[in-house]
């Protein structure tokens, strides 16, 4: 799958999008990393992916959000709460952290502080 393209299973529509790090060579533009758009009923939930903050984000909208924090790879709690609170989803979840190569619960923590009040759940 390419950045872009769309593939149907059933009534599921999964979009594959860019997912890279500008300041790490851990995931490169160059080595095609995807994140996910899966459409579902009547829901969007976005997968960033092994990814940064980039511009493609902004073409993204969904109702449910789930981002990486792992600052050494990936995004700090404050980038993705800040990638978070431009797309205003409904729910918004970290994930790469509580474990011994991710963020830890306090990053979290972080994270849930600096999103915006307007968020439904972070």
């Amino acid at each position: 799958m390419r950045p872009w393209q769309s593939i149907n299973i059933g009534d599921v529509n999964i979009q594959g999008v860019p997912a890279y790090t500008p300041y790490s060579a851990a995931h490169a533009r160059e080595a095609g990393g995807l994140g996910f758009v899966i459409s579902v009923s009547r829901f969007d939930i976005y997968y960033a992916g092994d990814t940064g903050p980039i511009p493609e984000m902004d073409r993204i909208r969904a109702d449910i959000v789930l981002v990486p924090i792992n600052e050494r790879a990936t995004m700090s709690p404050e980038e993705a709460a800040g990638v978070v609170n431009r797309m205003r989803p409904r729910f918004a979840v970290p994930y790469n952290w509580g474990s011994d190569i991710g963020a830890s619960k306090g990053d979290a923590l972080d994270f849930r502080r600096a999103c915006a009040p307007t968020s439904r759940s972070c």
